[in-house]
Parts: structure tokens; C-alpha cells; sequence
């Protein structure tokens, strides 16, 4: 039905090359603008390996969720995901990303990698929750996808995206249960 359709047409569009941040302005602009945005530096390297690692294999949202810290008025601020204007044209296909990092191999890599600049990412999946945020850490780990299930594991998150995104419309406000 019309879900259905929406969804391959987003994802259509999402899949699109021009539809990828351009990872090196964004850190250029950020570096040009000085050591107060030091973070906001982090979370662009953040992005930039993350598609190092995972490239055109996952769609331009997935990078878009994860530098979207850098467009708040601090890294670490926290917006609701249903009720901020400010992130409304995003919160479906960014909600749906942050859902399909229930594919644990994904959400460890991009953890693995946050953590290197002492950062972790969080989404409380409460409809009154915040879209994306960052927390600092105090640690690095290092995870690697095996070779072997990688494509499974991606395959995966794209589908989790999918049907994520597909129900989004029909998924309850839930702000009364938490």
C-alpha cells in the first residue's frame, strides 16, 4: 500500500550519491572556524569514518543522523524526536536509522568508532526522546565487522530501516509510557 510505496521512495532517493553529506566540507568549515569546535570537528571525523567504513553500502541518512549533532547549538544538546520543528522533515528516516542500530554488529561498529574521539551516541526510543544525542566517554574499543557477516549484517540494518521507517506513521505516541 501507500506505506509501502513511501518507503521505497524514500530509500530510493536516500540511496542516491548526491544525497551523501560532503564529509569534507563539513570538516573543513568546522575546522576553519577554530579550537571552540573541537567537538563539532570530532563529530564530522565521526561521520567521515563511518563512511570510510560502510560507504554507499548504507543509505545518506545514516551518515545525516550521525552528524547531526554538529547542526545543534551544542553537540551534546538533546531534541524530541515527535515535537522539535527543527529536526520535523528528518525525524522518520532518522528514527528509522537510529532503530535499525538494533542490528548490534552495526551499533558496535559505530560505537567502536565513536569512541575514539570519547564519544558514545544514545537514542532513547521513547517518542518524547531525543532524536540523536552524544555523551562523552571515557574509553576507546575497537570493533571489527567480520569479513564473513558483513553483508548480512548490513543487509539487516537496511531492512530494519525499511520496515522502521515503513511503520513510523502507525507507531503510537508512547510519551505516556515513559
Amino acid at each position: 500500500g501507500q506505506m509501502a510505496q513511501e518507503t521505497l521512495e524514500f530509500y530510493g532517493h536516500d540511496f542516491m550519491v548526491h544525497n551523501y553529506p560532503n564529509f569534507g566540507e563539513v570538516l573543513h568549515n568546522f575546522e576553519s572556524k577554530g579550537s571552540e569546535y573541537n567537538n563539532e570537528v570530532k563529530v564530522a571525523r565521526i561521520g567521515l569514518e563511518l563512511f570510510d567504513e560502510f560507504g554507499y553500502d548504507l543509505p545518506a541518512s545514516f551518515y545525516h543522523v550521525h552528524l547531526a549533532p554538529i547542526y545543534r547549538d551544542h553537540v551534546f544538546e538533546e531534541r524530541a524526536l515527535r515535537f522539535d520543528q527543527r529536526d520535523i522533515e528528518h525525524k522518520r528516516s532518522w528514527d528509522a536509522i537510529l532503530h535499525a542500530g538494533k542490528v548490534f554488529a552495526i551499533q558496535m561498529k559505530v560505537q567502536s568508532i565513536a569512541s575514539k574521539y570519547g564519544f558514545t551516541y544514545q537514542h532513547g526510543c521513547g517518542c518524547n526522546s531525543h532524536l540523536s544525542s552524544i555523551d562523552e566517554s571515557s574509553g576507546a574499543f575497537a570493533y571489527e565487522l567480520s569479513l564473513e557477516k558483513r553483508q548480512r549484517w548490513i543487509r539487516s540494518f537496511i531492512w530494519t530501516a525499511w520496515y522502521e521507517y515503513a511503520i513510523f506513521p502507525i507507531v503510537p505516541n508512547t510519551s505516556y509510557l515513559v
